[in-house]
């Protein structure tokens, strides 16, 4: 029975569509009995959408209007609590008296000044080290306190203080006053890499052709330079497999694995095939299905409450939503009659998560548990009225543990069979969705079994809308800030952006209905448009040829190469070593027992065939 082509393709779409609904967490509002039926009409739409044919357009719109906003007043003035600047300040207007009393700064008329001047920077860093320094933790007070307590008791007790005590303690020292300085560099900043980028997707969606194409694009346009990195997608299912534009992986394949590839990948498609043969034939319809239904399952094990109607009002109250995105989003939000909010938080968003990597996980390693390793048995999941319930068993034990590193250990000891191929790509799938499970269990089991409480809702929380219209998917909106948890303190400072005011994205799909089919790809050569068998390689036929010109001519991998070289200079005498140090042909063997291992096949330390 073959697997219909819409089916099939819903696996890359729902993804962008249903998959946002359980990633974002927004500030909850009002439930009205209209909003309980919110999740149904989102899930009708998508529904609805993922039987047609559209085509897509996502944009993402970068901003730093937070930082640039709450700096457009700044000025040179001094705040009192800089105390480097009150101080020089004061210094200078004393020696412009100075000046004016054509007399030295140093003459005893402005001693009291001098003085005056010194006390206070002196008192106002007093005051700041005081406010950041570390209070030592009273250890004799602690055990006069709780002398009484038993010792399991008192250990309690002292980890509550000893937490209670730190959480009061900061090593920070106070913030250093915004600075005109700062507001330039959050425009300059604005001037030269945000507003000359732009990131952009577009592709369509043909259920009945069986094709999928999406062609991000990343443009940077500045007064003498214009730059565009572009990777096409192109899922045909009638091919059977996945294409990407060889060209963007030509140089690194050259630099690191075949010195002789020349420009034969030039112009053409690396194409990977879902099913190479290495796996049984029903396996990715059973996968499809699995998918489907994990989506399905995820999706449902979202509250009621986690979807709310809203309007175009509450959209466009976001911060510089108006500023950030294009006057056609506004007006396309603004006409658009449904309009729902994901509300969902963070709790439900990590158990969506959950459920559907655990049901998309137990559901293959039931069919194809060879291509699966055993999880340990440490927990079990089970429904009970209504409600999925997680149970925490055999927590300490290491039996499990140390079967599954049994196994794991089988596995790497059979180098001889290695090979990529899509059985390979499979465990690995498999083998991230067990990290998943695994991950969120940890998270349960490090709380005693007691739920985790959500995260204070932030103002700058990110939010999901999508737009309805005519029971279809018209467009989805995800506004997205990027903090310090999610960037990185060091280059959010280097940006001159702080965490209370963080560059922030609003990222916009718009869905073509019904649109008449347009070439993404009308950049490329005319002939590689379309990939086909002529202008596309095979990526694990190409790893196959590749590994047999190695056993035949003993060549070797450029990157096995540099690293031989390296090590030998390193290792010669040139380098002030003496007579007793490594030299080049004791490397030169440990390179060639590294390789041997890679061909599967003894050689002798020249790199040749052997003769045995």
């Amino acid at each position: 029975m073959k697997t219909p082509p819409y089916r099939t393709l819903s696996l890359a779409v729902v993804s962008c569509l249903m998959t946002a609904c359980a990633t974002t967490q927004a500030p909850q509002s009002a439930t009205t009995s209209h909003d309980q039926h919110a999740k149904a009409v989102l899930a009708k739409a998508v529904k609805s959408q993922l039987r047609s044919s559209f085509s897509y357009e996502t944009n993402a719109y970068v901003s730093n209007d937070i930082r640039r906003h709450a700096l457009k007043d700044v000025t040179d003035s001094t705040p009192a609590d800089d105390c480097e600047a009150v101080h020089d300040h004061a210094y200078v207007r004393l020696l412009q008296t100075a000046k004016t009393d054509n007399l030295p700064i140093s003459d005893d008329k402005y001693q009291a000044h001098r003085t005056k001047i010194k006390d206070d920077f002196l008192a106002c860093r007093d005051k700041q080290e005081q406010a950041s320094a570390y209070q030592s933790f009273d250890f004799e007070n602690f055990y006069e306190q709780s002398g009484q307590l038993t010792p399991d008791e008192q250990e309690q007790a002292f980890i509550h203080a000893i937490s209670t005590h730190l959480d009061g303690q900061t090593n920070e020292p106070s913030a250093r006053p915004a600075s005109s300085l700062d507001a330039k560099k959050a425009e300059l900043l604005h001037e030269y890499l945000i507003a000359p980028s732009s990131v952009r997707v577009v592709g369509s969606y043909q259920p009945l052709q069986g094709k999928f194409t999406a062609l991000p694009m990343l443009d940077y346009t500045a007064k003498n330079l214009h730059m565009s990195i572009n990777q096409p997608l192109y899922i045909d299912l009638k091919a059977g497999g996945i294409y990407l534009w060889a060209d963007n992986f030509a140089l690194l394949n050259s630099e690191l694995l075949d010195a002789k590839l020349g420009d034969s990948w030039q112009g053409k498609w690396l194409y990977i095939p879902i099913n190479d043969g290495s796996l049984p034939e029903s396996f990715t319809r059973d996968l499809i299905k699995a998918y489907l239904n994990a989506k399905k399952e995820s999706f449902m094990a979202l509250p009621q409450d986690g979807f709310v109607m809203a309007g175009a009002d509450e959209l466009s109250q976001l911060p510089f939503i108006a500023n950030n995105l294009p006057a056609d989003k506004l007006t396309l939000i603004q006409n658009t009659p449904t309009i729902i909010k994901n509300n969902a938080k963070e709790s439900a968003k990590a158990y969506s998560n959950y459920v559907f990597a655990d049901t998309l996980y137990q559901e293959m390693t039931a069919k194809y548990p060879t291509l699966t390793q055993q999880m340990p048995d440490f927990y079990e999941r089970e429904i009970i009225d209504g409600e999925s319930v997680i149970h925490v068993i055999n927590a300490d034990s290491d039996t499990a543990q140390t079967e599954t590193k049994a196994e794991t250990d089988t596995a790497n000891n059979s180098r001889d069979d290695f090979v990529v191929n899509s059985e390979l790509l499979m465990r690995g799938l498999f083998l991230y969705l067990q990290r998943q499970i695994e991950s969120y269990y940890g998270e349960l089991h490090s709380t005693d079994g007691t739920p985790q409480e959500d995260r204070p809702i932030s103002k700058y929380a990110p939010a999901t809308h999508y737009g309805v219209s005519h029971g279809k998917i018209a467009w989805v909106h995800q506004r997205h800030y990027l903090t310090d948890d999610t960037v990185g303190a060091r280059y959010m400072d280097k940006a001159g952006v702080t965490g209370s005011e963080p560059l922030f994205v609003d990222v916009f799909t718009q869905i073509f209905q019904n649109a008449k089919h347009v070439n993404e790809f009308a950049r490329l050569p005319s002939a590689s448009q379309t990939p086909n068998a002529d202008n596309s390689i095979n990526l694990f036929a190409y790893q196959d040829t590749l590994r047999a010109r190695f056993k035949e001519t003993g060549e070797k991998p450029p990157f096995m190469e540099h690293s031989s070289r390296y090590a030998l200079g390193s290792a010669s005498n040139d380098y002030g070593y003496g007579d007793d140090s490594y030299d080049g042909d004791d490397y030169g063997d440990y390179s060639d027992e590294l390789y041997e291992d890679y061909l599967d096949e003894d050689m002798d330390n020249n790199g040749k065939p052997s003769d045995k």
